[in-house]
């Protein structure tokens, strides 16, 4: 594959998984995480309280991951973002 996101629901940490996973989205403890590492661990916490980010370069030419980058981003931010100015969500 020419990308590899693990979805995986148990407590997990950023060893482990052979260098062809790009990037991993956690469950399980209900916590935000974002932990940098190869691959990088994703969290959003719990109850739609915030959204995991993965960012993900691409080379097309040499199909091969660049780069990927791993944020949370909190209910209020997204609604922000996509112009929510009475902001429903906090």
């Amino acid at each position: 594959a020419d990308l590899v996101i693990g979805l995986v629901h148990e407590g997990v940490e950023p060893t482990g998984f052979t260098k062809d996973v790009d990037a991993v989205i956690a469950g399980h403890t209900h916590k935000q995480r974002n932990e940098p590492g190869q691959p990088p661990v994703v969290q959003p916490g719990n109850y739609g309280n915030a959204l995991a980010d993965i960012d993900v370069v691409y080379d097309k030419a040499d199909k091969k991951v660049v780069s990927v980058t791993t944020a949370n981003h909190t209910a209020a931010e997204m609604a922000a973002a996509c112009g929510d100015k009475a902001n429903r969500s906090a």
